[in-house]
């Protein structure tokens, strides 16, 4: 079974029951399919089953010659389309795409950085969405002033067009945080860009992490899927978790 947890500091916490993980690869890279291998560049979104332990990948953008997927979040959460973020400047539905622009596959920008006040050389390397009120959630890949506030990579960042930038958490993890995906107002699925010793667990960069202000959960590792993954690590993280059965049925009495 690969959804694992362990943790130090709140030993009561558990992982997020997840159904699906959906993630991009930095570099090419293969994981089981049904009836076989499904092979994955780092352009191509992976779909990634929990229960059945078998994956499917599409590109959602096309074939980019030469950019990888940054960050994505999927449609679905009443916030609009899925939108996207690149590694290098590329064009999309012919609109030139920096790599701190966050963008629907219509070419349509979410975040424009020039508008932001977002410097070259800043990317947005992991994205999510908050659904309550479809702020977005981000990390950069190097110490970044933005909306007079410096932030480090390994924070992770609120923005809306009205209030610009601000912290939502500062993880003091000191590397890069290179994907994200928001849970709950308490609760961040992470992947980091290199391994580092975390205060609870030992990080590696092909893990996905369950984290809070207070505890850090392994919630998915795909070296034990396949072991290209050795070599690899996740520039892009999507969830979803399983319904909490709980709830509905106590809705039902209600």
């Amino acid at each position: 079974m690969v959804l694992l947890g362990s943790t130090t500091n709140a030993i009561a916490q558990t992982p997020t029951a997840l159904n699906t993980v959906n993630f991009v690869g930095d570099i090419d890279s293969s994981l089981p399919a049904n009836g076989g291998t499904s092979f994955n560049s780092d352009d191509a979104i992976i779909s990634f089953s929990i229960a059945t332990e078998f994956a499917t990948s599409t590109n959602e953008l096309g074939v980019l010659a030469a950019a990888s997927i940054d960050g994505f979040h999927r449609t679905g959460d009443g916030c609009g389309d899925s939108i996207y973020s690149l590694d290098v400047t590329t064009l999309i539905a012919g609109t030139a795409m920096r790599p701190a622009d966050v963008f629907t596959a219509a070419g349509v920008k979410v975040l424009d950085a020039s508008t932001a006040g977002v410097a070259d050389g800043v990317n947005i390397d992991a994205l999510s969405r908050d659904p309550s009120n479809c702020d977005l959630i981000i990390s950069t890949n190097t110490t970044a002033l933005l909306s007079g506030s410096a932030f480090r990579p390994d924070d992770l960042i609120r923005w809306n067009s009205i209030n610009g930038f601000s912290l939502l958490q500062q993880t003091n993890f000191g590397t890069n945080i290179d994907a994200v995906h928001y849970l709950s107002a308490s609760r961040w699925l992470v992947s980091l860009d290199v391994g580092t010793q975390l205060p609870d667990i030992a990080g590696l960069d092909e893990q996905i992490f369950e984290i809070g202000s207070t505890f850090q959960l392994l919630a998915l590792d795909l070296r034990s899927l396949d072991s290209s993954w050795d070599a690899a690590d996740i520039n892009a993280l999507w969830a979803l978790p399983q319904p909490i059965i709980e709830s509905i049925f106590s809705d039902s009495f209600e």
